[in-house]
């Protein structure tokens, strides 16, 4: 039987945080990576029900500017054992090449390429697909669209 899951990448930041409380996912995953930075995010995950935690030590990895080269990439991989649908938190002012177009685009490329062979995987799946439904909305939008949206359901 082919499956279509939606497997959400968790940080506990502002986009993830929307994306969790905007749609359904089969599974959250939080990938504990060990940096200092990730202490801040990791609060609001502690408190959230239904993540998985996968412990991924990179810290040894970060530069000192913070970033951790190819983070998102082993994250995308990782994550395609749980689903094929894979989101990621990614707005409009992002500027790290792992949160573009270009990377949603090869990241499914390589799922595809290896990720259809079924018998070398978890599930069946027609197609893999890294998902990035806020990457044309600043965080300010994003922000006031979420915003909106609490209102209207409180008031329904």
């Amino acid at each position: 039987m082919v499956v279509d899951k939606k497997v959400l990448l968790y940080s506990g930041g502002l986009d993830s945080f929307i994306l969790r409380y905007s749609m359904y996912f089969n599974t959250i995953i939080h990938f504990e990576v060990g940096t200092e930075d990730e202490q801040q995010e990791k609060l609001l995950v502690d408190m959230d029900t239904g993540v998985e935690y996968i412990y991924l030590p990179l810290q040894q990895f970060e530069l000192p500017n913070k970033i951790i080269p190819f983070r998102n990439y082993l994250f995308v991989l990782l994550a395609a054992n749980y689903g094929n649908r894979i989101y990621i938190g990614s707005t409009l002012g992002d500027t790290t090449r792992d949160k573009d177009r270009v990377f949603q685009s090869l990241c499914g490329s390589v799922l595809n390429y290896f990720g259809t062979v079924k018998e070398k995987m978890p599930y069946e799946a027609e197609q893999f697909e890294v998902c990035m439904p806020f990457k044309d909305r600043t965080k300010t939008q994003i922000v006031g669209e979420f915003l909106s949206f609490c209102d209207v359901s409180r008031s329904e």
